[in-house]
């Protein structure tokens, strides 16, 4: 027995266990989306003798270090979170050094350096924007760019299938090009548009393939019309319409600079047009305004839209009998006379 027991304790002294905090994954694509969790942090002990791991199954807290050269730069949760805010770049930075300390349930801790790393890839930047409904062909939709070129050169080609027939490029052999549609869009008709292109080497080896989508924007006036003689600070309200899932992202609305009656008016952010004056029909029976509708992507559309003002019927002047007087002697049934009742404006 006793033979046994030194044994175990001579096992146990040669099987140092290693505590490792590690970040899984390590790396993210460049050009990524804002806010994305870049991954998780996990603690292992490792048997130093066997090279065998196994997870701690308690939970561990995660917190930044202090000399941590770039860890005001991302953010971690309790529970080893890793998020990254902003669009990592390759070329601008190709690694991010962070300090982290992993605690345990009984306030055992242990402090690692780690380098996040970024991925260099071939990626492509859509500059696509909304199309305002009733614009006639060839309309220029918006712009494809290769986000890293690395020098070299790059060949576009539209697929021919969905609406992809119904577009065409400035340029197919260059690192940007624009898309162009060569169809009046109309909101009722088509409110949006898929098409695949292709990014290719000059060689014509294939890179990646691109999904886009085209929306038909429209921007309606609701009402579109007011009845004169109104009461000083009325308001209707801008709304704005486009592809298929019309109504399900909120817009900013703002003038634009050539609308001729704008400044008559008061437009709020929300879409709200108030009308701080009285119409009145006779002095003026429509008015012109120019508004951009944007949302939250940025894209935007402009409208030019009417604002009719629809005449009232004044009140009626009080009925006149044309004729009050009967003969003396007269046979009836005898016309006396009409009731008149009279309007400044008839319809």
């Amino acid at each position: 027995m006793f033979v046994r027991i030194s044994l175990i304790l001579l096992v146990l002294s040669f099987a140092r266990t290693e505590i490792i905090v590690s970040l899984t994954p390590s790396s993210i694509d460049e050009n990524n989306v804002p806010f994305v969790v870049l991954g998780t942090l996990s603690t292992r002990a490792t048997l130093s003798s066997t090279g065998a791991a196994e997870v701690v199954h308690e939970p561990c807290l995660y917190s930044f270090l202090s000399y941590g050269p770039d860890n005001n730069l991302f953010v971690l949760d309790s529970n080893g979170t890793l998020v990254i805010p902003f669009v990592a770049d390759f070329e601008s930075r190709s690694s991010y050094a962070i300090a982290v300390r992993s605690t345990d349930a009984a306030g055992h801790h242990v402090d690692a350096n780690l380098t996040l790393a970024i991925n260099d890839i071939n990626g492509v930047w859509q500059s696509i924007d909304l199309v305002a409904d009733g614009t006639r062909a060839p309309v220029v939709v918006g712009t494809l760019t290769v986000a890293d070129p690395n020098g070299e050169e790059y060949t576009w080609e539209i697929l021919p299938f969905i609406d992809g027939d119904l577009f065409s490029m400035t340029n197919t052999t260059t690192t940007s090009t624009q898309l162009v549609l060569n169809q009046d869009a109309s909101f009722d008709l088509q409110p949006q548009y898929n098409l695949v292109v292709l990014l290719l080497t000059a060689a014509g080896d294939y890179v990646m393939d691109v999904d886009v989508a085209v929306l038909v924007g429209r921007v309606q006036l609701s009402p579109s019309s007011i009845a004169e003689f109104n009461m000083p600070n009325a308001t209707l309200a801008l709304t704005t319409a486009a592809g298929f899932g019309s109504g399900a992202d909120p817009h900013v609305y703002s003038w634009l600079s050539y609308g001729p009656d704008n400044d008559l008016f008061v437009l709020k952010s929300d879409g709200t047009l108030v009308i701080p004056f009285v119409a009145d029909f006779e002095s003026r029976s429509s008015y012109a305004i120019a508004v951009r509708s944007t949302d939250a992507a940025g894209h935007h559309v402009d409208a030019n839209l009417t604002l009719a003002v629809t005449p009232r019927l004044d009140p009626p002047s009080l009925p006149v009998l044309s004729a009050n007087l009967i003969a003396d002697g007269a046979v009836g049934p005898v016309v006396v006379g009409r009731l008149n009742a009279s309007s400044v404006r008839p319809v």
